[in-house]
């Protein structure tokens, strides 16, 4: 390795060497001010050719601006050494924090992985990929809270002919690589492959495949990661199956967004708290119905009062949403324990319980003949189901809908029930036929989420209301 410290790269002096990695060396360095900046000079000399280029991707870098992205301050070539000088951030990274093997709990991996996602969503909505996720590029700044580094730094070597052969200089990307990555095409999604690979490894201490570099491209291709659950018998289910998600070797098979994935792993940690399963309702072998007295809600004894007659205590975590039948006799409650509740209104007494295939509360809607309850569904809700209000199975001569690219939040069922409109995350309200699941017509008139929607009497019209501050009716 070439001694550099004491020279000087741009306005900058090297005082000491901070890490060395498989594309570069990092050093801190100072200005004449005394100004401790990161400096990363990569392991290559450059042509002529090869510096047009290399300006060219770190001036794209350096329009990253995001308070979890390292800043790239400057770049520029020296002695034919390309260099970038960066935002120092003085605590180290996670790859240090947490040397391999380390085993880390669900509510610090959701931290983490939130923190990530909100820099790669940032990165990604501007049509740019990272390229190389891995704990090494993810510092910790003066409050402890995440930075991600190393944006594009992966291709600007590569392209510059760089390559490692032996997988203990390569512990970055052919360790965390998607299939497409390994074969010289990365997707945007392949960000998310790469932290799905660093989720497994934080919770359950080993990364999902291993070898040399050749079997460890293979495998990824090829092979379906080793369960989680197996591994770490205290990881739920839910949590793997969010997991096993971003690591779809199909890149259309993962999360619609690295936010998406964040989300959804989140929602899957909540059955990992310790006091997940102190929350479940105490049985009661009568009904999950309470009798309470009759409690005045006016001091004036010539007010009307009101009166709790019963109370539904059957869920173990909070009720988000409540339907009654059309005829009135039945309830349905949706709650974050992520079932509905359907019980009798006059006597609070349970008839079914629906668990939906959701990792969150679920929308729901009766159909106007009481026999059918549309609700969302599948992992991120995205999708609608139809099932039967009396057994909780798919209801005969009804469809599932799976037009939706994210969380389905209303749903509301045509006044003669062949038509169901559903509102969603995506910004659609898509109408559609309950009978085929086929697509009537999608209306794109929202500009955010659309979270109500409500068809009118004579079933001729759809009122929607968005987080874009606007009710339409169309």
């Amino acid at each position: 390795m070439v001694e550099r410290i004491g020279q000087r790269f741009g306005d900058y002096l090297l005082v000491r060497l901070l890490g060395q990695g498989n594309f570069a060396n990092v050093y801190l360095g100072e200005d004449a001010s005394r100004q401790q900046v990161a400096i990363k000079v990569l392991h290559t000399e450059l042509s002529r050719e090869d510096v047009e280029q290399f300006l060219a991707q770190a001036e794209t870098i350096s329009q990253l601006d995001h308070p979890r992205i390292v800043r790239v301050l400057s770049y520029g070539v020296e002695d034919e050494s390309p260099f970038l000088v960066m935002q120092y951030v003085p605590h180290g990274t996670l790859r240090q924090r947490h040397p391999r093997g380390t085993r880390l709990p669900i509510t610090t991996v959701v931290s983490y992985v939130k923190q990530i996602a909100e820099a790669l969503q940032y990165v990604h909505d501007q049509g740019l990929i990272h390229r190389d996720i891995k704990p090494h590029n993810m510092l910790l700044r003066a409050d402890y809270e995440v930075m991600l580094s190393d944006f594009g730094i992966a291709v600007v070597a590569q392209s510059m002919g760089y390559r490692v052969q032996k997988v203990q200089d390569f512990e970055g990307t052919i360790l965390y690589a998607a299939p497409e990555q390994v074969r010289g095409r990365p997707r945007i999604a392949s960000d998310q492959y790469a932290l799905g690979v660093v989720v497994y490894e934080w919770l359950c201490g080993n990364w999902p495949f291993e070898g040399t570099v050749q079997e460890i491209a293979s495998q990824h291709t090829l092979s379906p990661p080793p369960s989680l659950c197996k591994r770490m018998p205290t990881i739920s289910h839910a949590v793997e199956q969010v997991v096993f998600k971003t690591l779809a070797k199909e890149p259309d098979e993962r999360f619609e967004s690295i936010q998406e994935f964040a989300k959804a792993l989140e929602r899957a940690s909540r059955q990992e708290q310790p006091d997940f399963q102190a929350k479940q309702p105490t049985p009661n072998p009568l009904s999950p119905l309470s009798y309470l007295p009759t409690k005045t809600l006016s001091s004036d004894e010539n007010a009307p009062s009101q009166a709790t007659l019963l109370a539904y205590a059957g869920h173990a975590d909070r009720v988000v949403s409540l339907l009654w039948s059309p005829d009135g006799q039945r309830i349905a409650s949706s709650s974050l324990d992520e079932t509905v509740h359907i019980w009798d209104a006059a006597m609070g007494e349970k008839v079914l319980t629906y668990q939906g295939q959701s990792l969150q509360a679920l929308a729901i809607a009766w159909a106007p003949n009481g026999e059918c309850i549309a609700s969302s569904g599948g992992l991120s809700s995205e999708k609608v189901q139809i099932w039967d209000a009396a057994t909780g199975r798919n209801c005969t001569g009804h469809a599932n809908y799976n037009g939706h690219t994210e969380q389905v939040l209303a749903i509301a069922w045509s006044p003669d029930g062949k038509l169901i409109a559903s509102a969603s995350e995506d910004a659609t309200v898509q109408v559609w036929n309950v009978m085929t699941g086929r697509t009537i017509c999608k209306y794109r008139g929202h500009s955010s989420a659309v979270k109500a929607v409500v068809w009118s009497p004579d079933g001729q019209h759809i009122a929607s209301g968005s987080e874009d501050k606007t009710v339409h009716v169309w």
